[in-house]
């Protein structure tokens, strides 16, 4: 059985502290006759986090609930379209006030992604699989 996550985070500056973001975590198990097992884990970010040492380990200890298998092969099918350029060209909303985060890790392999504002051009093929795990943290 092979194993990938998908955690996706914003936050506001830490000057708009009465701002709240939200951190999304999807786990997928999988093997070669496709998804077996899919459940997500939410909480609401604050500006300040990152003063309370390791925020992240917070989002493992909420309770998994599972995931709706349609969302799960959205997901997952979302994922195998990604082709993107890891370096980005421009200089894209540097002053946002919103810092977004993307961790996707597959067994022996990760990647971290983040931005300010909008997603940079370069990784537009992000964007269906962040507003999925929006729609996931939304609903909850």
């Amino acid at each position: 059985m092979n194993f990938c996550s998908v955690e996706w985070t914003t936050t506001s500056a830490d000057e708009h502290l009465d701002s709240t973001g939200l951190s999304v975590l999807v786990e997928l198990s999988y093997d070669d006759n496709g998804l077996r097992k899919s459940n997500f884990r939410t909480r609401v970010t604050h500006p300040m986090d990152w003063l309370q040492g390791e925020a992240d380990s917070a989002l493992k200890d909420t309770a998994a609930k599972p995931l709706d298998d349609r969302v799960a092969l959205s997901i997952w099918s979302a994922l195998g379209e990604v082709r993107i350029s890891p370096a980005v060209q421009g200089t894209y909303g540097f002053m946002h006030a919103w810092t977004s985060k993307l961790k996707i890790s597959s067994m022996y392999f990760s990647g971290d992604f983040s931005w300010h504002g909008e997603l940079p051009p370069e990784w537009s093929a992000f964007d269906p699989v962040v507003r999925l795990l929006k729609a996931v943290g939304s609903d909850q």
